[in-house]
């Protein structure tokens, strides 16, 4: 800290006065966290045809061995294709403000949309048409309105959310061990017999084919929601038909060898509420959000 101090002298009315400033310069401890970026794919110039064959080049590069090192450099490659294809742009700050702001929800967003829509329709339109003028100046009104609203709501809104967290966490890292403990546990005895003679209640999976494989990314809804850097499902049904034959093969792979991609198993788990008091945590039940190419294992292995 580098502190000057005053020159003080006498004046001719008997005052003290004060020649030079104070200057006190103290550095910050406190850091500042930067904003986090925000991004969108940019598909103004997206082309199909050049995408699916860098894909298809780039799939034939690789060779099925372990099964999770094989899966993890498929996703690694579709996903280095599709930002080359599609990259991420940064969004604009008008759009990083509207979703920095935690008060914003994807209704407001919409509603937003829709205003906009509305305010572009009425641009070329003469002065004297005054009914769609009117029309957007009444949806405009209503809908900052809503966002005062929302922002005012937003700090004791957050505070709740942050006790509901709490109690979620205490509540599901704990209830399975209670509806363990009910559980009686069951009697192991000696098998009695030899497992030869056990073939008659065994199954087994056939292989599966890239035309079923085909069918069953086909049929993903794109709307349905995937985890957090998972392949998006627009894309992953626009290149079903390049990787169905690598699928095929990888799933097969799976059931001969019993083993199951680790990055296929970590889903994301949210609470949904069933019914009853929105207060009480029992009333929640924890829905596991997967990857879409599970979702396609587990079709297959349901058919058979």
């Amino acid at each position: 800290m580098n502190l000057e101090l005053p020159y003080i002298q006498e004046s001719a009315y008997g005052m003290l006065v004060t020649i030079n400033p104070i200057f006190c310069i103290v550095p910050s401890t406190k850091s500042y966290r930067k904003c986090k970026k925000l991004y969108t794919r940019d598909t103004t110039l997206f082309d199909t045809e050049a995408f699916l064959d860098e894909l298809q080049r780039n799939r034939e590069t690789l060779q099925i061995q372990d099964v999770n090192t094989t899966f993890s450099r498929f996703k690694l490659l579709f996903e280095t294709t599709l930002n080359k294809h599609a990259p991420l742009k940064m969004m604009s700050r008008k759009h990083q403000r509207m979703h920095r702001k935690p008060w914003i929800s994807k209704g407001i967003l919409k509603s937003i949309k829709t205003k906009n829509k509305l305010f572009s329709k009425i641009q070329n339109l003469d002065k004297t048409d005054s009914n769609k003028r009117n029309k957007y100046k009444k949806y405009r009104n209503k809908l900052n309105h809503i966002i005062e609203y929302a922002k005012m709501t937003y700090l004791p809104l957050i505070l709740l959310i942050l006790i509901y967290i709490f109690f979620f966490s205490k509540y599901f890292s704990s209830i399975g061990e209670k509806l363990s403990n009910q559980i009686d546990k069951p009697i192991l005895a000696a098998p009695k017999t030899s497992p030869a003679s056990n073939l008659q209640t065994s199954f087994f999976l056939s292989p599966t084919c890239p035309e079923e494989v085909q069918k069953e990314i086909s049929n993903l809804d794109a709307k349905k929601a995937v985890p957090m850097n998972d392949i998006p499902i627009k894309y992953l049904k626009l290149a079903g038909t390049t990787i169905s034959k690598f699928m095929s093969d990888l799933f097969n792979t799976c059931i001969l060898d019993s083993e199951y991609p680790d990055d296929l198993k970590i889903p994301q788990i949210i609470p949904i509420h069933k019914s009853g008091s929105k207060e009480c945590c029992s009333t929640y039940r924890p829905i596991s959000i997967l990857p879409a190419i599970n979702k396609v294992f587990e079709k297959l292995l349901c058919s058979r």
